[in-house]
């Protein structure tokens, strides 16, 4: 019986260490997809580069969010936290539907949605060249004139639309979070705090510090990872 204890125990720190290491390769990752970003972009020929390097890029950071996510569905499985773990459950599932769509439909609406604009402009700079309107006219007669192509409006509003659908869903399961971490106070290091600053991040990123929060949040929730994870 203790065997099986031990066995178990050591699964649990081994898991929270990949789990704790993940975040930290996913930033050294990023640095490194940036830099070849760079180098493809001043290349001879980039036409089919950068979306497979995007991809590429976007596979790795879930499969590393995963492994993050996994390290705190561990977490609620050793302390018996149902809440944290069908939160990190329902984080995956978010993370996973917003790259498939992303890469089935988004890339390629906000692609013709620009071009779209981009024609719009230039044909609005042909018609308005030798005209003596002010400039704010011109901005106001522009706009009213592109918001009224009604193609336009369906891919803008669908884009941001589902960009404020993500960002509610992501907003309440970090809230959902932030409630099951608090709830472990006392067992893991620096639950509570972290919790809080998921709440407060989450309540207050209408506004510019909420993101600083959020940001300050994620770090908590890193160094959680490796307090819990190297703990004697």
């Amino acid at each position: 019986m203790k065997k099986k204890k031990s066995v178990n125990s050591e699964n649990y720190d081994k898991w929270l260490k990949i789990a704790a290491w993940a975040p930290i390769a996913s930033i050294v990752l990023t640095i490194v997809f940036s830099i070849v970003f760079q180098i493809v972009a001043f290349s001879a020929n980039p036409e089919n580069m950068p979306l497979g390097l995007t991809l590429s890029q976007s596979i790795i950071t879930f499969i590393l969010g995963v492994l993050f996510s996994f390290g705190f569905y561990k977490i609620g499985e050793k302390y018996n936290s149902k809440l944290l773990r069908v939160v990190m459950v329902l984080m995956v599932l978010l993370s996973l539907i917003t790259i498939i769509l992303q890469y089935s439909y988004f890339n390629f609406a906000s692609e013709e949605l620009l071009l779209n604009f981009n024609e719009k402009v230039q044909a609005f700079n042909n018609t308005i060249q030798y005209s003596d309107t002010s400039a704010d006219d011109v901005s106001d007669l522009f706009f009213a004139s592109l918001f009224q192509d009604s193609q336009f409006v369906s891919s803008f509003s669908t884009i941001i639309g589902s960009i404020l659908i993500y960002l509610l869903i992501s907003g309440i399961l970090s809230i959902l979070m932030g409630c099951a971490l608090i709830k472990l106070k006392g067992k893991i290091p620096l639950a509570k705090p972290t919790g809080i600053l998921l709440i407060v991040g989450v309540a207050t990123s209408i506004i510019l510090v909420g993101f600083i929060v959020l940001f300050a949040a994620w770090i908590m929730q890193v160094i959680l990872m490796f307090k819990e994870a190297y703990k004697k």
